[in-house]
């Protein structure tokens, strides 16, 4: 007689993914995991086994992605040629006769669901936008003060309790922090826009700061040392790629009597100058708006180059800075001719993650983006186009160009150029050079004219003297809601300056423009 059975035919488990309850075969308990195929395979767990064994796979076949190697890229160039008889299947006319439609399409389902929506505000409030009416921002006061007992439920008292205990901690227990100490408690700490005392641990000296941001203090005293640390980083940076023998005088008085060179290198004609944002702000560091511009002019006028090195650019993008100074040195040892290299338009994932690497003003917002590759598919350059911003008779702008880090792609600017200009035959371009870096002789083999320089203009920075902050996010007109003091009497810069601003002063920009001849 056969042993009774004791295990059920099926019990029940929870899903993984969805947490529902499902049967399966007692034999199969352990294996199963998933009520259904649609959560095995939309479980993250199996999507990290796939991706990881499709990775493996690519490794082993090909190296890397196949898309990325030379033969991946070939076969699919003569792929496309093979079936459009172009090597882009964005270069047939077709294409951009699509994409045209298909923004039109958008445009007009854009205005049909914004006409019905304004048809139905009119039908049941009268008015096109119910959301500007008095009567719904009432109803989102009530709304607001029935469930939070104020205009938001970030204007409770428990939130902003919580808020401030988190930021506090940060002060007491962070690293960044670690070299002073919080004259306040947690129950005076009432948000970031409040002055408070901080004892620097290193002189004991106690000053008043503004934690904008939850950003570090600057003690006066002890962080002035740290300007003169970081010009001499720059000073072993130079010496370093120059060599022992070459003369790099340092804290110059002689070239420019009786201001200061910071950095003067005599054999390659070169002026570094250091600006840190304390020392170099208009109020902090009394330097006017035509201080950093007038040593540039000096120093033109004695044949000398002249660049400006600001602090923030050297804490946060120090790579950039370094390689501006190889190629200003014209010790670039890695050289690629761009008649080497594939030219193509690209996405802007790809352009602004170059250009946030390789330029020192980072991403941009341009629809043209032109970038050539060399021999193994890689970005080596980058050149982008927008509509003027400016000057509105001027009909493109040429917003962005740099080579990769470290690269010097000979020709580059003008291939890059040409193909824009065949390409999309511009009347006009117009383009500004920074001469707080660059002289602008690009402009001048690509055919641009000099129109004028610019006046300078300025960044602001805060108490504590970390980055810098676009003016233009300080328009009059705005900073009654950004400000902890406002007196619509007073100019921008005074209001700045009640609220613990400061600014510094850039050389201004070289403006040149492309007249195009053969445009029809």
């Amino acid at each position: 007689m056969s042993r009774p059975k004791t295990t059920p035919e099926f019990i029940e488990k929870t899903c993984e993914l969805c947490n529902c309850l499902y049967k399966i075969e007692y034999s199969k308990r352990n294996r199963q995991r998933f009520c259904s195929k649609t959560c095995s395979v939309n479980s993250p767990i199996t999507k990290e086994k796939n991706r990881v064994g499709v990775t493996q796979t690519f490794l082993k076949k090909y190296g890397s992605h196949p898309m990325k190697t030379a033969g991946g890229m070939s076969n699919y160039k003569a792929a496309i040629q093979k079936k459009y008889g172009v090597d882009s299947y964005s270069k047939l006319p077709e294409f951009k006769t699509k994409v045209l439609e298909t923004r039109k399409n958008h445009e007009n389902l854009n205005n049909e669901i914004s006409d019905k929506i304004k048809k139905t505000s009119l039908l049941r409030y009268g008015v096109e936008n119910y959301t500007q009416t008095d009567e719904y921002k009432e109803r989102i006061k009530i709304t607001y003060m029935e469930k939070y007992g104020g205009k938001h439920s970030s204007q409770t008292d428990s939130f902003k309790r919580k808020h401030y205990e988190r930021m506090y901690n940060k002060f007491t227990t962070s690293d960044e922090f670690k070299n002073f100490t919080p004259m306040f408690t947690v129950n005076e700490y009432v948000g970031i826009f409040s002055k408070y005392e901080f004892r620097c641990n290193r002189c004991n000296e106690v000053s008043l700061y503004r934690i904008v941001d939850g950003l570090v203090p600057r003690c006066i005293t002890c962080d002035k040392s740290d300007v003169s640390k970081k010009q001499h980083e720059v000073f072993e940076f130079l010496r370093e790629i120059l060599g022992k023998d070459c003369t790099i005088v340092v804290n110059d008085r002689g070239l420019l009597y009786p201001q200061e060179i910071d950095l003067y290198i005599p054999s390659k004609k070169l002026a570094i100058e250091f600006d840190s944002l304390y020392w170099h702000c208009e109020t902090s560091g009394g330097k006017n708006r035509f201080y950093h511009l007038n040593k540039t002019i000096k120093c033109i006028q004695k044949e000398i180059d002249c660049i400006h090195i600001f602090e923030n650019d050297w804490d946060n993008k120090q790579n950039i800075v370094k390689s501006i100074l190889k190629n200003k040195l014209n010790l670039i040892t890695n050289k690629i001719g761009s008649r080497n290299c594939t030219i193509r338009e690209i996405p802007s994932e790809i352009s602004n993650e170059f250009l946030n690497i390789n330029h020192i003003q980072g991403a941009d917002k341009s629809p043209i983006r032109i970038g050539l590759f060399n021999n193994t598919s890689e970005l080596v350059s980058v050149m982008t186009f927008c509509k003027s911003r400016f000057d509105k008779k001027v009909q493109y702008e040429m917003s962005r160009y740099c080579n990769k880090l470290n690269t010097s792609v000979i020709g580059s600017a003008g291939r890059l150029f040409s193909h824009f200009i065949k390409t999309y035959n511009p009347k006009s371009i117009i383009s500004y050079s920074d001469r707080r870096l660059f002289s602008g002789n690009v402009y001048n083999k690509l055919g641009f004219m000099f129109v004028n320089n610019t006046l300078p203009n300025y960044h602001y920075t805060n108490s504590n003297r970390v980055g810098l902050i676009n003016r233009m996010q300080f328009q009059k007109h705005t900073l009654k809601d950004k400000l902890d003091h406002f007196d619509p009497k007073l100019s921008e810069w005074e209001n700045m300056k009640l609220n613990c601003y400061d600014r510094i002063w850039d050389c201004g920009n070289s403006k040149w423009i492309f007249n195009n001849t053969h445009t029809h």
